[in-house]
């Protein structure tokens, strides 16, 4: 059914069809650059998820917190999986953070840490962060 529902663009984008060239690319970028980041985790165990697959999801939340000496994780406790539709505050305050401190990060940080100068990170369905460090500002829709 997937196949035929590809042809009439409800999964034209779908995150399965893509993982090959995720991963490539992925492989491509090399290691993680020292820069912000915050990761917003949910805190609740989604209904009919096992224990041991909730314990895999807060181990890769935790491993994408540790890839930044500049990094935070923040757990919004009345979310599961998706805190930016159920705590859509606590995300915005997380991207408030990040752009209110991005001088001070950058002074320790060095001129190598802005390896972009536009960058748009979106799930087309959730919440999309435009950010341009040129000029120091984002765009939260």
């Amino acid at each position: 059914m997937k196949a035929i529902d590809t042809r009439f663009d409800k999964y034209q984008h779908s995150e399965d069809d893509c993982v090959a060239e995720t991963v490539q690319q992925i492989e491509a970028a090399g290691s993680f650059p020292p820069i912000p980041i915050a990761v917003v985790t949910g805190g609740k165990k989604i209904p009919l998820v096992p224990e041991a697959c909730f314990a895999i999801h807060r181990q890769c939340q935790n491993e994408l917190t540790a890839l930044s000496p500049y990094s935070v994780q923040i757990i919004a406790n009345n979310s599961g999986h998706f805190p930016q539709i159920t705590e859509p505050e606590i995300v915005i305050r997380a991207i408030q953070e990040i752009i209110f401190n991005v001088n001070k990060w950058r002074s320790r940080l060095g001129s190598g840490a802005y390896i972009f100068r536009r960058a748009v990170c979106s799930a087309p369905h959730l919440l999309s962060i435009s950010i341009d460090s040129k000029h120091d500002s984002a765009l939260v829709h």
